[in-house]
């Protein structure tokens, strides 16, 4: 996705449809990245309400560095 947005920048095409076949492809990449991203915030969610995981341990630094120490 991030090769296909890069060429439709350069292609110095007027707007986005006008550079044809780079925003054929970029479009359902683009699409398939959103859902992908939105299904692994949501089993997140769901294993954080659901079972004993932590997302604020996960995300934090001082978590991290308590680990390293031991």
């Amino acid at each position: 996705m991030d090769g296909t947005g890069t060429l439709c920048l350069l292609s110095g095409a007027s707007s986005p449809e006008a550079s044809g076949w780079i925003m054929f492809v970029h479009r359902p990449l683009a699409n398939l990245v959103r859902v992908y991203r939105i299904g692994q915030a949501a089993m997140a969610v769901l294993a954080h309400l659901l079972t004993g995981f932590d997302i604020h341990e996960m995300w934090s630094v001082k978590h991290r560095t308590t680990l390293a120490k031991d």
